[in-house]
């Protein structure tokens, strides 16, 4: 089990061209509301953080699906990345309440998979990825795209 930080970017945090989406099943596509995209260093290994959220903790709608990959340098990357080579992979959504504190609930993926082109002096990224999880004893298995630009962020990156 590993242990990392979850930072909630503000419900308009998103550029125009900007894209995380992702398919459940037969249920029609989801575009997140907010996305994050940047170079984590909170934890001894930096990571490039990907999240794609719907919803607000308040309102305890929150959704989301986030994933890191390695960092190595500032050379571009186009490669897939999976459980096994370094991926990291997590569900999270609200949960009921208890005494007034709002809830989420995180799940690691036991499958994930992300093939991604990202380009760490541009700035930009873009790909696929697919995971599947198990929720309340039932299997999650979503399948999405993204296309995001880096934040700049300076307390985060």
């Amino acid at each position: 089990m590993s242990t990392y930080d979850i930072y909630i970017p503000p419900a308009t945090h998103r550029q125009s061209d900007e894209y995380f989406k992702w398919k459940i099943g037969n249920n029609p596509e989801t575009e997140a509301e907010r996305l994050e995209f940047g170079l984590s260093k909170d934890t001894p290994t930096h990571r490039w953080l990907l999240s794609g959220i719907i919803g607000r903790t308040d309102k305890q709608n929150y959704y989301s699906f986030s994933f890191r990959i390695p960092y190595i340098n500032e050379d571009p990357i186009d490669r897939t990345y999976t459980l096994a080579n370094g991926l990291l992979f997590s569900h999270a959504h609200s949960i009921p309440p208890v005494d007034g504190w709002d809830g989420v609930r995180v799940i690691q993926a036991e499958r994930a998979e992300v093939h991604i082109k990202l380009d760490p002096r541009a700035g930009t990224t873009e790909g696929t990825f697919s995971a599947r999880f198990i929720v309340d004893g039932l299997p999650l298995e979503p399948e999405g795209s993204f296309n995001m630009i880096r934040d700049d962020v300076p307390n985060r990156l």
